[in-house]
């Protein structure tokens, strides 16, 4: 495609080619980071869309190379990348020049039929950039276009604008080549209030490990627990605390306390899937909220999650040896209609006490009023033998894998419990939970105050 626009290369405007080539190098090298951590905006997109009116396809191929290599040069971005997304502008272009030339025809821009046919070039750019670059990530990653968020509306109306405001200063500027100040002049303020998004993504996130904070994941799980209670969905939260991490900074410093939350976080946020919500709740504690997700579910995955924690080694300067730490894990289901965020966490701080109490290192969790533990090989109330053999946990062992993307996988394919489930009888839990002894004696050594949680760690 390259080759052949350089092959009938012709240049007849060579004014324009240079000035709009080094505009868009300018402005495509200024990304602004999106609203999540794989997406970005740029306003190079105005470059293409005069570039588009005013120059020929093989000239509109140069301000891509251009750009493109302006971008590789000045971020060194991995090769490939940079190659498939000139490839996919090249190939993007070249389809939105035949869709104008089909709508439009024979007539001059400024008729309304080819207005309609910018319109339609304009909107085709924009979904085939999307669709491209989210089929890459679905290719690689795993997540369909939804999940990735490149369909996302506010990210394609802002590359819809950005080229349509591209298209209307080329048409300005046959008109009158100087009235092109008064479309540019806003740019700068373009270009600050893209960064709104980004701004509002950095207040979610805590800045030490970069994992959501207490706030954002309180309104998560508040919002997600409303919509479990009205389709009757399943959701499990898991709170998790970093066993004797003030050891660690005892003897070997805060700086080596850091890099090992910091390595926990890294740990926890690879092991789920993209639309878990994994936050910092304090200074070692983290939590994880497990949407679509039932209690036999979980725990399989935690009691790995947990060996990968305690696998992991962290090299700090103040220790000839790397460092490694353990977690304890308690883990809560949503198990009836109307239950509060502060019961289900309360009931996960429990299952985690009672990690902490025993001999650390283990997942416990709350299941009907009773704290078990999962490590020891206890298992919730409804058996797996009792669903089937198509029920999850039966296939837990098969379905763990050291990969993300298998992981999500198993996640979404089997989130809905069998059909016999349904015609089970349905029995509204106790208004007063069953609370066994050990239970009690958890929640008493609780509210002792700094003393036991002084003993506990």
């Amino acid at each position: 495609m390259y080759l052949w626009c350089f092959l009938h290369l012709q240049l007849q405007h060579p004014a324009l080619l240079i000035i709009l080539s080094i505009f868009a190098a300018i402005t495509h090298t200024l990304k602004v980071e999106g609203a999540t951590a794989r997406s970005s905006y740029q306003i190079s997109w105005i470059a293409y869309g005069a570039s588009f009116v005013l120059l020929t396809p093989s000239e509109t191929m140069i301000v891509l190379i251009v750009a493109h290599a302006a971008e590789w040069f000045w971020h060194r971005s991995p090769w490939y990348i940079a190659l498939f997304n000139l490839t996919a502008f090249g190939i993007i272009a070249t389809v939105a020049s035949l869709i104008w030339q089909l709508i439009s025809g024979d007539s001059t821009p400024f008729t309304p039929i080819s207005a309609l046919a910018f319109l339609i070039a304009a909107a085709g750019f924009t979904v085939m950039n999307h669709l491209m670059v989210g089929l890459v990530i679905w290719l690689a990653r795993g997540e369909n276009l939804m999940r990735s968020g490149v369909f996302n509306l506010l990210t394609l109306m802002i590359d819809f604008i950005s080229f349509g405001m591209g298209i209307a200063s080329g048409l300005i500027w046959l008109v009158n080549p100087y009235a092109v100040i008064f479309i540019l002049s806003p740019l700068y303020l373009i270009y600050t209030t893209l960064q709104v998004p980004s701004l509002q993504h950095q207040t979610r996130l805590e800045p030490k490990t970069g994992l959501y904070n207490t706030r954002f994941f309180s309104e998560t799980l508040e919002n997600e627990l409303e919509r479990a209670d009205k389709f009757d969905r399943p959701l499990t939260v898991v709170m998790a605390d970093v066993d004797l991490l003030r050891n660690i900074n005892n003897n070997y410093g805060h700086l080596a306390g850091d890099t090992v939350l910091i390595g926990i976080a890294n740990t926890l946020r690879e092991f789920v899937r993209d639309y878990d919500i994994v936050a910092r709740f304090g200074g070692e504690e983290y939590a994880i909220l497990l949407p679509e997700t039932t209690l036999e579910q979980a725990l399989p995955l935690i009691e790995q999650l947990r060996q990968n924690v305690a696998a992991a080694q962290y090299e700090v300067s103040t220790s000839v040896t790397p460092l490694s730490v353990t977690m304890s894990f308690g883990v809560a289901q949503r198990e009836a209609q109307g239950q509060s965020t502060e019961q289900i966490l309360h009931n996960a701080d429990l299952a985690v006490y009672r990690s902490k109490s025993t001999t650390r290192n283990r997942v416990c969790f709350y299941d009907n009023g009773e704290i078990k533990d999962y490590s020891q090989g206890e298992v919730p109330t409804i058996q797996p033998e009792e669903l089937g053999e198509d029920h999850l946990p039966n296939k837990i062992p098969q379905l763990i894998s050291v990969t993300k993307q298998q992981r999500a996988t198993a996640f979404a394919t089997a989130t809905t419990l069998p059909s016999q489930l349904n015609s089970m009888p349905q029995v509204a839990p106790p208004k007063t939970p069953v609370v066994t002894a050990d239970a009690a004696a958890i929640v008493q050594e609780k509210q002792l105050g700094k003393q036991s949680k002084a003993e506990k760690d």
